[in-house]
């Protein structure tokens, strides 16, 4: 079995706490809510989905993959780019 590098770590945390951020930002809970509601990925789904459709004219069928794409997506290229940053201190 293959050891965890430090670079993969600190890439996974980085990657967790920008989808974490994502639903946050985009779940729609009031601010009193609890930490729960407003890290529901669904919730951020929906706000995210209803933020394209009001904001650019896009179709509601369209809003909603492009809005699981860019949750999906963008902790990924978080956990690329510190990977590959992150990868010269390894050594």
């Amino acid at each position: 079995m293959k050891r965890v590098t430090r670079s993969t770590a600190i890439a996974f945390a980085a990657a967790l706490a920008a989808f974490l951020a994502l639903c946050a930002l985009f779940s729609g809970a009031p601010d009193d809510a609890g930490l729960l509601a407003c890290l529901d990925p669904v919730s951020a789904v929906d706000g995210l989905a209803f933020a394209l459709a009001f904001g650019s004219g896009m179709p509601e069928q369209i809003a909603t993959p492009v809005a699981v794409a860019t949750l999906a997506l963008a902790p990924l290229a978080v956990f690329a780019g510190a990977r590959r940053v992150l990868r010269r201190c390894d050594r």
